[in-house]
């Protein structure tokens, strides 16, 4: 106890205190005010899990993180144009995580394609992602770069903003999308072989609790009548709250899980559904920017590229009067909340293309405390 006491003392100062409170954001020490220094160095510190919560979650500035893996090419060939960007933005601060040596993290961080690019504010969370190749680094980063800084606070109040539930049914719609596409493939997924090298990755997955939750909740929207069991009927339903928009994605998923039956009755229990489920997961991690791009073709209604806030809207109202219990769908003043969130994340045109509504769809998450155990605040701090 008095150990504890101790060490709470000594972190006083690092705390700012206003108007006789104690803030919880704490001050930068001096190791985290000499990262401007050392990226003008030309160097981008490397960080794990340890350093996670207080340089980036907590930190009070945007930050850049790269993914990388030492066999990785395009990482070696993007590393001297990241560290370049590093010394010409003195106010970002750049890191870089290494694959091999913070393995959990990167699957927390659903990183698994080299080198990936997030960028973070801890008042938002993560703002986007970016799968990079040498000849794209450059300019993916330039651009959302000034986007970001043009009217940086202006940007930042927006996203601040947006709720999170006003986005969550357009992730569940997204979920929806993703359930029918993983059915579709049923057969393909039952007939292929284990990866040896995959084998941590889906541990991961399959550890992932929350993520099991949300299978088990989507599963009981498709179960209509509550038997335990998805019938071609119940798929047929779900596939029609994708909306009229969507009718031809959504029946060429029906067609695929209609061919692989073979004239006899679908039944799909839960445990087979969260099976298919993981072989997706873990398919979408080697291939992130595929992921999302069956739900974002849905919503293209004219499929011409880009979606329109009005495209948008209107699927999503259907969605809900067809799936009135998904999350989200309940708030009040539904549709003025998602168009403050497609403002958010719309182009100079008033459309999302295929890269803006990953950032919108996959950003946004509750942010959850970031607290850093005792043990840790001696070694990040120097102190106790």
């Amino acid at each position: 106890m008095a150990r504890t006491l101790l060490a709470l003392l000594r972190l006083l100062p690092l705390f700012p205190i206003v108007g006789g409170a104690l803030l919880l954001q704490p001050r930068a020490p001096a190791r985290a005010l000499r990262a401007t220094a050392v990226q003008m160095n030309g160097k981008v510190e490397e960080i794990g899990k340890k350093e996670w919560c207080f340089k980036v979650e907590s930190s009070s500035c945007l930050v850049i993180v790269l993914f990388y893996a030492r066999w990785c090419r395009n990482c070696k060939a993007i590393e001297p144009i990241y560290k370049r960007m590093a010394r010409e933005f003195p106010d970002v601060r750049f890191y870089k995580v290494n694959f091999k040596q913070e393995t959990e993290l990167c699957y927390k961080e659903r990183v698994f394609s080299f080198p990936t690019v997030h960028f973070y504010h801890s008042d938002v969370g993560r703002i986007c992602r970016y799968v990079l190749k040498a000849g794209d680094a450059e300019a993916k980063l330039r651009a959302e770069l000034a986007r970001l800084l043009s009217n940086e606070q202006e940007q930042l109040e927006l996203l601040r903003r947006i709720r999170t539930e006003a986005l969550s049914p357009v992730v569940r719609y997204k979920d929806l999308v993703s359930a029918l596409q993983g059915l579709a493939d049923f057969s393909a997924a039952g007939a292929s072989t284990p990866n040896s090298n995959m084998a941590g990755l889906r541990e991961a997955v399959e550890a992932d609790e929350k993520r099991l939750a949300e299978l088990e909740e989507l599963f009981g929207w498709i179960d209509a009548d509550g038997d335990g069991k998805l019938a071609l009927e119940e798929l047929e339903a779900a596939a029609a709250a994708l909306g009229k928009s969507s009718a031809a994605t959504a029946e060429k998923m029906l067609a695929r899980i209609k061919e692989q039956t073979r004239g006899t009755p679908l039944s799909v229990d839960l445990a087979t559904f969260v099976n298919l489920m993981t072989a997706k997961a873990v398919s979408d991690f080697t291939s992130p920017e595929k992921e999302l791009l069956p739900a974002f073709e849905a919503l293209d209604v004219d499929g011409d590229g880009r979606i329109t806030q009005e495209e948008l809207i209107a699927t999503i109202e259907n969605f809900c009067a067809s799936v009135p219990n998904a999350e989200g769908c309940d708030i009040s003043q539904r549709t003025l909340a998602l168009k403050e969130a497609f403002d958010a994340f719309s182009d100079q045109d008033q459309l999302l293309d295929y890269e803006r509504f990953v950032e919108m769809v996959a950003a946004r998450s509750e942010q959850e405390a970031c607290e850093l155990p005792e043990e840790e605040y001696s070694t990040i701090f120097g102190v106790l």
